[in-house]
């Protein structure tokens, strides 16, 4: 009878990967948190202040509005997103096109993140990557993070210096997330649903030596 709370991104359909689970006990969300497992198995990483609270299409359930309230009760805000299928395949490009460079820049992650040309590069995975999107039909607007795609690379490297060099929770996050597992795995998948898709992706296939399969 417990709530069910999905917290987590997903690339193929979230409604089927949970088809086993009964629907109705079912909470969906997603953090604004970041960082990874050290070799010691040490979670290095850092809670921001508000959540995700997501569905498809549908009002609120009460058990979203109980989850809701608890994370309210630990000072952790609630934004609500109505498509969230939208809102996690959005994400999941974020990261695919982020996390290329990451396997590119290696041992410099944190100094390729204040760099211009790394937030050009970014730039320009993640608009390779809309096409994906238009045919799996996301609404790119319901899915926030998408917008990184059309900031200044000049802006996007500014902010990081000042990230890196101001904002030490926001710093854990880039220099936490260290599962390179988890890094590689975000370029294979969208690599593989473009291949299903019959989709070119150029820049993906011009940098596969850096994917471990």
């Amino acid at each position: 009878k417990a709530t069910v709370l999905i917290f987590n991104n997903f690339w193929e359909e979230p409604l089927e990967q949970v088809a086993n689970l009964p629907a109705k006990q079912l909470v969906w969300g997603f953090p604004q948190a970041g960082g990874g497992f050290d070799k010691k198995g040490v979670l290095n990483g850092t809670i921001l202040g508000s959540i995700t609270i997501g569905t498809f299409g549908t009002e609120l359930s009460e058990r979203a509005v109980a989850v809701m309230e608890l994370f309210k009760s630990a000072d952790i805000k609630s934004n609500v997103n109505k498509d969230f299928r939208s809102y996690l395949f959005g994400h999941f490009v974020m990261n695919a096109a982020l996390h290329i460079e990451i396997l590119k820049a290696g041992s410099s992650m944190l100094e390729s993140f204040q760099s211009t040309n790394h937030w050009k590069n970014v730039r320009a995975n993640g608009k390779e990557l809309l096409p994906l999107l238009n045919a799996r039909n996301v609404d790119r607007k319901k899915s926030p993070d998408l917008k990184m795609f059309s900031l200044s690379p000049w802006l996007m490297s500014f902010g990081m210096r000042l990230v890196v060099r101001f904002i030490p929770p926001l710093r854990q996050i880039l220099t936490g997330h260290s599962n390179q597992e988890e890094t590689n795995s975000y370029a294979r998948d969208v690599m593989d649903m473009a291949e299903r898709m019959k989709i070119n992706l150029p820049r993906y296939e011009a940098n596969k030596e850096f994917i471990v399969k």
